[in-house]
């Protein structure tokens, strides 16, 4: 086939050709290319006029190729599955303190870290696994929407020689440390990394592996503020799934910080349902009674009132003698009967109008002369 498309070619090219028909090449199932017949040239190089042009080469058609963001071919699972060897991953306990590398939130069930640092995750089995087995750690984004596409790092941290170098692939966001064993596979424009399961070491209940993000949540060209699941999944080297486990990730500056700030969101939205469950109060009608009925319960409110002891806070010594007195009198006026009450207040009363009319009486009050000669 190689030998009849060349010839076929050159046929086109030094004027062998006899038909319009040999002279489309099929290069491949996607592409095709056109030269013209013989008598458009009389020679490569030169026209049928006579005047110089271009090789039939210079016109073809440039050859390019679709350019899109790639995207996984098969939508990996989140479920959680332990298996018959009681996969599980545990993390080792950390604060919320604004210094720390990394942290974990069991409400959450989200790691928090800083770019480029290691996180430890403690892989524990209930029975050992075959021999060969393998870890595989997976990032993909947590929207459903977004899951067909391929989580990689942004150009910037892609291109810095920054947090880079020649072992380990610039575009794969997540990186095991301390192993050498590490594999880093494309498979289906999925990336993710490979480690060889390491059984416990004596004194110990499983075995640690440390991964780290190698850009931030929030970089454009990246994740972009789209948030991302760590798939972690045990496997036979024949690619058959022992189990899986799955947990989101937030890389930032202040892990801490973004940790007790999510995780007052999240327990204020487990209080709201309560407070809207709540019945309302109801407003009361107000009813309007006669006015007897009004002051007898006037009166039960103050014998109410009137039993009961209220404190009362007096700056200064002068403030507090005079409060005191007024207490006191108050106190035997409620100790007397009530006609020695009333009798007592007209006794009061009369001798305070009387005093009144002594100091404003005619005797005692100056003549003063106006300026017209008049007095009053």
């Amino acid at each position: 086939y190689k030998q009849n498309k060349t010839d076929i070619i050159l046929r086109c090219l030094y004027g062998e050709t006899k038909s319009e028909e040999e002279a489309v090449v099929h290069i491949s199932p996607c592409f095709c290319i056109t030269v013209p017949p013989l008598d458009d040239y009389s020679s490569p190089g030169s026209s049928g006029n006579g005047e110089n042009s271009l090789p039939p080469s210079s016109i073809l058609p440039p050859v390019t190729e679709p350019r899109h963001e790639p995207s996984s071919t098969s939508l990996l699972s989140t479920t959680a599955f332990s298996g018959e060897l009681g996969f599980q991953l545990c993390f080792p306990a950390s604060g919320v303190a604004k210094s720390v590398t990394f942290t974990y939130s069991l409400d959450l069930k989200k790691l928090f870290c800083q770019i480029g640092k290691l996180c430890p995750v403690e892989v524990q089995l209930d029975h050992p696994p075959p021999q060969g087995t393998i870890l595989r750690a997976t990032a993909v984004y947590k929207s459903p929407e977004h899951r067909g596409l391929v989580v990689r790092r942004c150009p910037h941290h892609e291109q810095t020689n920054e947090n880079n170098d020649d072992s380990t692939p610039r575009s794969h966001l997540i990186r095991v440390g301390g192993c050498l064993q590490a594999r880093y596979v494309e498979d289906g424009n999925m990336k993710s990394v490979v480690v060889p399961y390491e059984h416990p070491q004596p004194g110990s209940d499983g075995t640690t592996v440390l991964y780290s993000y190698m850009c931030n949540s929030s970089c454009k060209g990246g994740m972009n503020r789209r948030p991302i699941l760590t798939i972690i999944t045990l496997e036979t080297p024949n690619g058959q799934l022992l189990g899986r486990q799955c947990f989101e990730v937030r890389v930032c500056a202040c892990p801490g910080r973004d940790r007790k700030s999510e995780e007052d969101k999240l327990r204020k939205m487990n209080e709201k349902p309560e407070v809207k469950t709540a019945p309302k109060a109801k407003r009361r009608i107000k009813e309007v009674s006669d006015p007897a009925s009004q002051e007898k319960t006037c009166k039960q409110v103050k014998h109410a009132s009137s039993e009961e002891v209220f404190l009362l806070e007096v700056h200064g010594k002068e403030r507090f003698a005079m409060m005191k007195k007024i207490n006191d009198a108050l106190t035997l006026m409620d100790l007397l009967p009530p006609a020695d009450r009333d009798k007592y207040l007209r006794t009061i009363f009369q001798r305070t109008s009387q005093t009144r009319t002594t100091s404003i009486g005619p005797e005692n009050r100056e003549d003063t002369p106006c300026e017209g000669g008049e007095q009053f």
